[in-house]
């Protein structure tokens, strides 16, 4: 076996993993270790978060039309999935309304024709959003509210300029816009969880450390730096505490490979664990699943125990289970099918660079046709792999 050490770590045991850490960006090397509540920031530090929860607050008990936007990707669902459970524990008959995306698409471009149509007093997107400008004045302009609780990094248009919200339109609360909350490897999930600490102070009660189980899975889902300590609490103290059963059906579906870890109580469950076997369900299905498997997987989450028609192969009408068991079961098929849309994609496009001599190009431009069947959820899988094998950036 070839192997070459990065550095030269002591002979010293005890120092060794000290050194190991911090040779991986590690800083706080004791609260990485034994993470603890004081390894979280001040939820006040994120710019905007205070107005936001007044906002829900007065919609709320003005019983008004609130609309959440389901991102596409385990990270949105997850995101939502906390705030939806969090409202409904506050005020259980909040007057509630969801919408998934029907492509693996974000924020409010594809779904702003559709909810100007409704009568939503308010609109919230976590996980997205952020710089959807021309949406938010559009709902503005009919007296919609929104709120996005948001973490991606601000986009540039074509002069190079950053690509700002406009805060008279949206309250948008992103960790990449507050300067004094350092901590930037937090997801959309991890933001809603924060976003629910400040809800708790508002409040006074202690809810939002209830859903820290659907943010690890976020975080982990979405590839979060964990060399932050924050993140790392959230991942550790979250996969200790899995109280959803939605998550607990996912991981009890996958026993087989999990072993004792799939188990409840899902002793010594790891991030890697979770990042090979249950968010890649949840990414197959937001990319390749129904619309009606889509909404099915969010009531998942937050209605695991609801009833559906039932879509085992031989299922009669009146058969049902749960959305729970089905989103486990077709999360599953779902990937299998990914996987074979990913194969045959990557076999024709590899034929296309092959047959025009694309790869002597710096870049890899491969057009694609309508009659090429490759679905868009999957282009970026695709382009990966043939950025792998010839090792130039590639454009499909």
């Amino acid at each position: 076996m070839k192997y070459r050490l990065r550095a030269n770590y002591t002979q010293e045991p005890l120092l060794a993993l000290q050194e190991i850490l911090a040779s991986r960006g590690v800083t706080d090397i004791n609260n990485f270790l034994h993470p603890s509540k004081a390894c979280e920031l001040n939820p006040h530090d994120l710019d905007n978060i205070e107005k936001a929860a007044d906002m829900l607050l007065s919609h709320l008990q003005a019983n008004h039309k609130i609309l959440l936007v389901v991102d596409a990707d385990c990270d949105g669902f997850t995101s939502s999935s906390i705030l939806w459970l969090y409202i409904k524990h506050i005020y259980p008959n909040a007057n509630l309304s969801f919408t998934v995306h029907e492509h693996k698409q974000h924020g409010l471009n594809d779904k702003i024709d559709w909810i100007e149509n409704q009568d939503f007093q308010l609109v919230i997107v976590p996980d997205a959003g952020s710089y959807d400008i021309k949406e938010h004045a559009r709902l503005h302009s009919r007296g919609v509210d929104c709120i996005c609780l948001d973490h991606h990094s601000i986009p540039k248009d074509d002069y190079g300029n950053e690509i700002l919200p406009n805060e008279e339109n949206a309250i948008v609360v992103n960790n990449q816009l507050s300067i004094y909350y350092s901590n930037k490897s937090l997801c959309g999930a991890g933001v809603v969880y924060k976003f629910c600490e400040i809800l708790d102070e508002k409040l006074n009660i202690r809810q939002a450390e209830w859903y820290l189980d659907l943010a690890a899975l976020g975080e982990i889902a979405d590839v979060m730096d964990r060399t932050d300590v924050e993140t790392n609490y959230i991942m550790v103290e979250g996969l200790k505490n899995i109280h959803n059963k939605g998550f607990q059906t996912l991981l009890n579906s996958q026993a087989y490979s999990l072993k004792s870890h799939g188990e409840p109580p899902y002793t010594g469950l790891s991030a890697i664990d979770v990042a090979w076997y249950i968010s890649p369900l949840i990414n197959a299905l937001t990319r390749v699943g129904t619309i009606t498997e889509k909404e099915t997987m969010f009531y998942c989450f937050i209605e695991p125990d609801r009833l559906v028609q039932s879509t085992k192969r031989g299922a009669k009408p009146s058969d049902v289970e749960t959305a729970a068991e089905q989103t486990a079961r077709v999360g599953k098929n779902a990937k299998a099918r990914q996987d074979k849309f990913k194969e045959r994609a990557i076999d024709l496009i590899d034929f296309k660079i092959q047959k025009n001599e694309l790869d002597r190009n710096n870049i890899i431009l491969v057009e694609v046709e309508e009659g090429d069947n490759i679905p868009q959820e999957i282009t970026g899988f695709v382009a990966m792999s043939i950025v792998n094998k010839y090792h130039n950036p590639c454009m499909i």
